[in-house]
């Protein structure tokens, strides 16, 4: 009698620490799925996961960082947090494409650029641009090697050329031809990218962007100058 007395006042006293039965459950993981995508359109959630000791240089399937999706993302404030992290500007994903790269190649605004390159990147990297292109095996990944310059000129951005002709991008550094244009396959310098933009533009940004593509081969013009020339200018384009 004694000892089931005693059971049941451990059983009692059991429910009581418990708060009368209700089980407190173990609070989420702020880095769940880390480093998804959501987490860069948030940056609430992102610090949360950095301050719980989340990776900066993490990498998802396609080796892709939290930088190259915070450049996706288009969110300075997450490359700021991230960068005040550890996270490293050099590295490129699978394939071959830095932060910098991506962020050129998505018209990414001047805060983005700015922040990314606080990071103090090395402007100049030659990355893989994005895409695939049809051979006689099917889909191959399109092997265009570019820098962010030429990116930023072949999708008309004149903001982020003038950002990175202001760090010291090279406006004679060859990139791969953009999209074999009429057979067209020898290197060409950003110049040469700004003015297949400003010809084709159906193969960038669209109908109607003329006028900025002249800015952007205007601001590459006044550079080359300044820099002892040296530009291809694409003129293999075919008419």
């Amino acid at each position: 009698m004694i000892h089931d007395m005693r059971s049941l006042f451990a059983a009692l006293m059991l429910v009581a620490a418990c708060g009368g039965g209700d089980v407190t459950p173990p609070p989420a993981d702020p880095c769940a799925g880390w480093p998804a995508a959501s987490f860069f359109n948030a940056s609430s959630a992102l610090q949360a996961c950095l301050d719980a000791g989340g990776d900066p240089n993490a990498r998802d399937d396609e080796g892709r960082t939290p930088l190259h999706k915070a450049a996706t993302a288009q969110n300075a404030e997450a490359i700021r947090a991230l960068l005040a992290a550890g996270a490293r500007m050099g590295t490129s994903d699978y394939y071959g494409r830095t932060p910098l790269c991506v962020a050129a190649e998505a018209v990414a605004d001047a805060d983005v650029m700015h922040a990314l390159l606080s990071g103090r990147p090395i402007i100049d990297t030659e990355c893989q641009r994005r895409g695939t292109r049809w051979t006689g095996e099917g889909e191959r990944p399109n092997g265009e090697m570019v820098t962010a310059l030429c990116l930023a000129s072949g999708y008309n951005s004149p903001v982020i050329v003038g950002i990175l002709l202001d760090v010291g991008a090279s406006v004679g550094r060859l990139c791969s031809d953009p999209g074999d244009i009429g057979n067209c396959y020898p290197p060409v310098s950003a110049l040469g990218w700004a003015w297949r933009s400003r010809a084709l533009p159906d193969l960038f940004r669209g109908e109607g962007t003329e006028g900025v593509a002249q800015a952007v081969v205007d601001l590459l013009e006044e550079a080359g100058a300044a820099h002892g020339g040296g530009l291809n200018d694409g003129s293999c384009v075919s008419s």
